[in-house]
């Protein structure tokens, strides 16, 4: 049994997702500390993180490649492009002009 990750408190949601994603993927594995919580003050805060333990070994590479890809950020920031209709330099997370309104989407 190795442990993969540990999450921020509060991250018992997080933790459920990347278990269901894993064990999806054949790898059996269990979400450890996730009821402590309610035991801070009493208990370092530090114990009380949740974690997430592959069960088997060999199956860590594995597990580590669907955390990884899951923890990635989906939405990559493009770059920045410039309005062909008012020549403005728009930031890659916007879409649309903000000065002209036009939408980048129209711009093809």
């Amino acid at each position: 049994m190795r442990k993969l990750f540990t999450f921020n408190i509060g991250g018992n949601a997080q933790a459920g997702l990347v278990k269901d994603l894993i064990e999806k993927n054949g790898m059996p594995c269990v979400i450890r500390n996730d009821q402590l919580s309610t035991t801070l003050g009493g208990v370092p805060f530090t114990e009380c993180y949740p974690e997430l333990w592959i069960l088997n070994d060999q199956d860590y590479p594995t597990a580590k490649e669907v955390l990884d890809s899951w923890l990635i950020p989906r939405n990559r920031v493009s770059d920045s492009w410039e309005c062909p209709n008012c020549g403005e330099t728009i930031e890659g997370q916007f879409t649309s002009c903000w000065k002209c309104g036009r939408a980048q989407k129209e711009l093809a």
